[in-house]
């Protein structure tokens, strides 16, 4: 009888040696996984050669979101890079003020570089990259961000809109690409900046970095209205100069009744106005509050050149900056020391005839012909006094039609289609493209984050252990003048240094919450 060899089960795996594994995919599915990436490039190839650049933002989608994921499933670790993100945030806040963003390095074929932009990318990758690896990273940004439930809540659902708000825009390539700027400069910018300030010093670091890019700025100014034109203008390096006609208008000398308009830095001479008039509450909190009297000489300097600096921008909202942060700042230091003393006359005097000083500051702008044509507008300005209000009126219906979620990302004006004297769309007003880009739901979440920052920001500042958290006061009176130039600007070029001070106050107001052990340590 022929003997057969009794088979191996199917089921159990044939023997492998102690040091080899048996690999996870077969030669088949190697080959399946071939033929599909060969399938990817060849639509992707078809693509490229058939799709407008317009729409390469929303290919690499996929390729960021595996990314993304590659990011998060990296190995735990107590060593994330969060000090490579804080020296990249220190740069980015600075590069965003000093370096002009028209300046960047252009190479055939691929998108520009701008100098903050490399900052910002590789900060935001460093604090991906501490979110995953790292438990103790994540456990202190969130400690701080849920301290208040109400806003952590409310910023996460103007997150949520911003993405619901991509449902329907005028251009898609447009409000994706605005969409992840945002993430990055916005939302990206807040969460390093919540962990940052976490850390005892960085705060004060942070403001006096402010003061002395503000001046810098302001010194720029001065030498720019000397010239009568932007200094570096005719002296742009090959590599640096950009191609974009929109950015060459940027260099053309502005004037308004034969008076120059400096603009320094920034895109306008109206967003340079609005940075000098968002960093006077800080100055003037040193100067209200400082122990050294020759700090507090110095700040008023600086307020001064500031004040001047503004007044050669010919931009009226940021005279109206100015004149609120220091209304804001007499409030705030009457009830500081009256707080303090509450037998000084000055400060008792300021505090119960506040509403008195308001009306006189009123009646003053409406009937001075100096203040009320450098404030409210007049001659020069009557144009685009009326340009807003026809705006307004054009936009309500318009928002009506996308009243909850609005147009996307950037998309308000494309909604709008106002367009000025020179043939450009444009929009004013902040609280109107605000509307139109995320409706009304995200109107009040904006809003609300910042009605609550400054309610809860006033009550950490009075409280106040010491001097970092007493720069509550300052922020907050920061937060109330950007309020008070949304009224008449929409431009986002300053809303990644906004977010910096939510994030600020966010910290302070944790710190003044928490028991004094625990404040101290987290700040460690």
């Amino acid at each position: 009888m022929k003997f057969w060899p009794r088979r191996r089960p199917k089921s159990v795996p044939a023997p492998t040696l102690a040091l080899y594994t048996r690999p996870l995919i077969s030669s088949r599915g190697r080959r399946a996984i071939l033929w599909l990436l060969g399938l990817v490039a060849l639509v992707y190839g078809v693509m490229v050669a058939i799709l407008p650049p317009a729409f390469y933002m929303m290919m690499l989608s996929p390729l960021a979101l595996m990314f993304v994921l590659v990011v998060w499933i990296l190995p735990e670790t107590d060593n994330p890079p969060d000090r490579f993100m804080s020296r990249m945030f220190f740069l980015y806040f600075i590069s965003a003020i000093l370096w002009p963003y028209y300046l960047a390095i252009q190479i055939p074929g691929f998108p520009l570089i701008e100098i903050r932009r490399a900052f910002s990318g590789l900060a935001t990758l460093a604090l991906l990259i501490s979110l995953s690896v790292s438990p103790r990273f994540r456990g202190r940004l969130s400690e701080v961000f849920w301290d208040k439930p109400i806003f952590a809540k409310m910023f996460l659902a103007f997150l949520l809109v911003q993405f619901l708000s991509l449902g329907f825009p005028k251009s898609y390539s447009s409000a994706i690409s605005t969409f992840v700027k945002d993430q990055i400069s916005w939302t990206a910018v807040f969460f390093m900046s919540l962990y940052i300030f976490s850390k005892n010093g960085n705060i004060i670091k942070w403001v006096k970095t402010l003061c002395i890019l503000a001046v810098i700025v302001s010194i720029i100014g001065f030498a720019e209205y000397k010239n009568q034109g932007i200094l570096w203008a005719n002296h742009i390096p090959s590599f640096l100069k950009v191609s974009d006609p929109a950015m060459v208008n940027l260099l053309t000398p502005v004037f308004r009744s034969g008076e120059y308009r400096i603009t320094t830095t920034f895109s306008v001479s109206l967003v340079l106005a609005e940075f000098l008039s968002l960093t006077m509450p800080f100055f003037l909190h040193y100067i209200g509050f400082g122990k050294r009297m020759w700090l507090r000489i110095l700040c008023a300097v600086a307020d001064l050149v500031i004040f001047v600096a503004i007044i050669l921008t010919q931009a009226r909202l940021g005279l109206v900056g100015a004149m609120a942060a220091h209304l804001v700042f007499a409030l705030i230091w009457a009830f500081k020391s009256r707080q303090q003393d509450r037998q000084g006359l000055l400060s008792a005097a300021i505090v119960f005839g506040s509403p008195a000083i308001v009306f006189c500051v009123g009646l003053a702008v409406m009937f001075v012909p100096a203040l009320h044509v450098r404030l409210l507008g007049g001659g020069t300005h009557v144009a685009s006094t009326q340009g807003r209000f026809e705006q307004i009126q054009a936009g309500i219906p318009i928002l009506a039609q996308r009243p909850l979620f609005g147009y996307g990302p950037m998309q308000g004006g494309v909604a709008l289609n106002y367009t000025n004297a020179a043939g450009e769309v444009s929009i004013d007003s902040g609280v109107l493209a605000l509307l139109l880009n995320y409706g009304v739901v995200g109107f009040f979440l904006y809003y609300g984050m910042m009605i609550f920052l400054i309610i809860y920001g006033m009550k950490a500042g009075f409280a106040a252990r010491d001097w970092e958290s007493s720069l509550a006061l300052a922020a907050t009176n920061c937060l109330i003048v950007w309020l008070t130039t949304r009224l008449v600007l929409a431009q986002e070029d300053n809303y990644s240094l906004i977010f910096m001070v939510m994030a600020l106050l966010l910290v302070l107001i944790y710190r003044g919450a928490a028991p004094v052990g625990k404040a101290e340590s987290s700040g460690r």
